[in-house]
């Protein structure tokens, strides 16, 4: 195999793109995927001096492959417009832009492809050299044409998406190398190959339930896993088939979100990862990573029989760039070296007390004594009152429900999920001794028992009432000191998660105690930041509700799809 030349993107590569661009009458703000389409038609061209594009997909068909034509002949580009790029620039320029050019250029707030910092530092964990690897989810294959360089013997690369496996086949057959390219799911894929590296970024931030994957699927990877259930991450699931993919001594690196590693809904699953020693490194890194999203991410070692775990947290590595957070080659070494070095932000953790610590698997969890809040006051401070729901016999509950619609409805822990208070029963008529446990609008309401707390912000219409249960404690918020928003931003997220998990005492049934609670420490930037904050996670709160509501509608329809045939 001629090993591939390994470089970033030179700045007379990128000037050779914004060319092609130009001539083709766009500019950088073209599609990336159409830009790679004519600058490999230009490619091609220099070499089969076609005098149309129908010779043009003709020639591609036969010499590279017709999925390759399929894709390029979606494209109606101007045969004279090729020509002229193909006049100004070298081939080999051509194929610089086609291999080295990443769709990292301008503002791509829908741009998740994976960065070359992560891809460098998984390569160098993985150390392929003489190995068959695969790319599961290989996007554009930019993971590829990093890992040539290493001289693996084989990589396969397989993505669902047939624009992304086109690129990807494009860039593989400039390579020079043995790569095959794959277009179908990574979960059904129908040969039993395994494979000594692994790498993956897969689509994370998807549970089972609306992820677009089948049933069957479900069952058969996961055929004698009851941990694995609906409201699971479906990340969950790709580990599970990329586990399953591995020689005996194979190694993966895979990218998920940071909620898999804490989320009590993933817990089951990180049990049985954990116990069945597949879990080698977890590796916590920094937010801003990527270019679409600020969303933390988290890098993890997959390999088989481990009595240990390595911890990493690296979230303060590397430097904040303008658009993104970066690792240089020091970096990389540095994270390296952290999985066999003890440091302050590097340790090995026993799988006793990964278990201890009811299986998380973000490694803050296992560094840090004591909680710091930036600006902290105690969470009593901004409080006006804090309360529980009232206790109310099941049998009694019975008897006060109501199947018409009153002014009075009934909130249960179950009512809320995902931080969504959803339908609530209604009620005949509450005692007036009751009456000091409904809900005051705006309220924040947090559980008091069972792993994951729960945090949700009451919304109560004029004239309607809202009873709770004693299991919720009920917070009415000083306005004036913080926004409620902000706060439920807070406990939602991973800090603010781990906070209420250390605050809680007993095993069989953790709960929160009041005091504990009100001397809590908490974060308090300005009240403006905390609006802002609260602003933000309210626009995508309002944008999961919607989601919900549409897959639900869609749910519905799909049942009376037959009858309106």
């Amino acid at each position: 195999m001629v090993r591939a030349e390994k470089k970033d993107m030179s700045k007379k590569t990128h000037d050779v793109a914004w060319d092609v661009a130009s001539i083709l009458g766009s500019t950088m703000s073209m599609k990336y995927e159409e830009l790679i389409a004519s600058t490999f038609s230009a490619y091609v061209l220099s070499e089969s001096n076609s005098n149309s594009m129908d010779e043009l997909i003709k020639y591609i068909s036969n010499k590279y492959s017709y999925e390759i034509s399929l894709f390029i002949d979606e494209y109606n580009f101007d045969i004279s417009a090729l020509k002229e790029i193909t006049n100004k620039h070298s081939k080999e320029d051509l194929k610089n832009v086609i291999i080295f050019f990443r769709n990292d250029y301008g503002s791509h707030k829908d741009n998740l492809e994976t960065p070359i910092s992560i891809i460098k530092l998984a390569n160098r964990i993985l150390n392929v050299k003489n190995k068959v690897i695969a790319d599961f989810g290989c996007g554009y294959g930019n993971y590829i044409v990093d890992a040539v360089g290493d001289e693996p013997a084989l990589i396969e690369g397989v993505d669902i998406n047939t624009r992304f496996a086109a690129i990807a086949s494009i860039r593989a057959k400039l390579l020079n190398a043995i790569i095959e390219i794959k277009n179908c799911d990574m979960l059904t894929m129908d040969d039993s190959r395994k494979y000594d590296c692994i790498f993956s970024n897969y689509p994370f931030g998807y549970s089972l339930k609306t992820a677009y994957i089948s049933k069957e699927t479900i069952d058969e990877i996961c055929d004698g896993i009851p941990a694995m259930k609906k409201a699971t991450s479906a990340d969950w699931l790709y580990n599970i088939n990329i586990v399953n993919r591995l020689t005996n001594d194979g190694k993966a690196v895979i990218i998920t979100n940071n909620g898999t590693t804490w989320n009590g809904l993933d817990q089951g699953m990180r049990k049985y990862f954990v116990d069945n020693g597949f879990i080698e490194a977890v590796i916590s890194l920094p937010s801003g990573m990527f270019l679409g999203t600020t969303i933390s991410t988290t890098m993890m070692i997959f390999s088989h029989n481990n009595n240990s775990i390595r911890m990493i947290d690296a979230t303060s590595i590397g430097e904040k760039g303008r658009r993104q957070h970066l690792f240089k080659d020091d970096d990389i070494n540095r994270i390296y070296d952290l999985l066999s070095e003890d440091s302050d932000i590097s340790t090995t953790v026993s799988i006793q007390e990964i278990k201890e610590c009811d299986y998380y698997l973000n490694p803050i969890r296992y560094f840090e004594t004591e909680m710091y809040a930036e600006n902290g006051v105690e969470f009593g401070e901004v409080i006006k009152s804090i309360s529980r729901g009232a206790q109310i016999k099941a049998s009694d509950l019975d008897n006060m429900v109501s199947d018409d619609i009153t002014d009075i409805q009934y909130l249960m822990l179950k009512n809320i999920q995902d931080g969504l208070i959803g339908e609530l029963p209604y009620l005949k008529e509450i005692d007036k001794k009751l009456e000091r446990y409904c809900i005051k609008n705006g309220s924040l309401i947090i559980s008091k028992n069972g792993k994951p707390f729960k945090v949700a912000v009451a919304n109560v219409p004029e004239g309607k009432k809202i009873l709770a249960n004693g299991n919720l404690y009920i917070i009415e918020i000083d306005e004036e000191k913080v926004d409620v928003y902000y706060l439920k931003a807070f406990f939602s997220s991973e800090q603010g998660g781990l906070l209420l998990d250390r605050l809680a005492v007993g095993a069989a049934m953790p709960n929160i105690p009041v005091e504990s609670l009100k001397k809590a420490l908490i974060p308090l930037p300005t009240l403006d930041e905390q609006r802002r904050i609260g602003t933000e996670y309210r626009i995508k709160e309002d944008e999961v509700s919607m989601l919900m509501y549409k897959l639900e509608k869609a749910k519905n329809e799909l049942k009376n799809v037959f009858e309106e045939v």
